[in-house]
């Protein structure tokens, strides 16, 4: 059975969107437990919303988001991503 979450208190439910680097034939070696500074925006597909959210997204738009307020946590072993509808940047419209 898979594990369902719906968010509240104007909360989105939320997966990021991993933006494909292009590949360069340049090698750097980077120190053990080296992470990279996180960019400050980036994309992720609408799961839910809570029905208490007054910003007029729906269930499948790809939306642009600021990082830094996404809150991620798990239960049982599944991953959810939330973000409050004040960090939501804007729809984009393919």
């Amino acid at each position: 059975m898979k594990l369902k979450f719906h968010p509240r208190n104007r909360y989105l439910l939320v997966e990021l969107i991993e933006e494909v680097e292009e590949n360069d034939s340049t090698t750097i070696l980077l120190p053990e437990g080296y992470k990279p500074k996180e960019e400050g925006i980036g994309l992720a597909r609408v799961i839910d919303i809570s029905p208490d959210c007054k910003v007029d997204v729906k269930v499948g738009n790809t939306i642009t988001i600021e990082k830094h307020m996404l809150t991620e946590f798990k239960i049982k072993g599944t991953s959810f991503y939330l973000i409050l509808e004040n960090y939501i940047l804007g729809i984009v419209i393919e």
